[in-house]
């Protein structure tokens, strides 16, 4: 009975900490969309080199790692494509403010 009751304490008490340990895979969504965005840039050089086979290459694996994401993470595209969107327009509004403010200077 005391073994029992010991395995019970045990398991609720280690039960919120795994539950916490990987929420909803965010870290492996991140990693994915990193890889997405790593290969679309070298289809963009591939084509620019104007290599064919390393650009079809490289669109077969963008297309694996897309059905990945797909898979792992519902939803997650569009969210971090909004996102992505947001962060290129601070990035550009923190450019002027510091070219404003130092006039012109950096």
């Amino acid at each position: 009975m005391g073994q029992l009751a010991t395995l019970l304490v045990t398991v609720a008490m280690l039960a919120p900490s795994t539950a916490v340990a990987r929420p909803q895979g965010s870290a492996e969504c991140r990693y994915l969309t990193n890889q997405i965005d790593f290969f679309e840039m070298r289809i963009e050089r591939a084509q620019q080199l104007g290599n064919e086979m390393w650009e079809v290459r490289l669109g077969k694996h963008l297309e694996d790692l897309e059905r990945q994401r797909e898979d792992r993470c519902p939803g997650y595209g569009d969210s971090q494509a909004a996102i992505q969107a947001l962060r290129q327009l601070m990035s550009l509004a923190a450019q002027g403010a510091l070219s404003f403010f130092t006039f012109g200077a950096l």
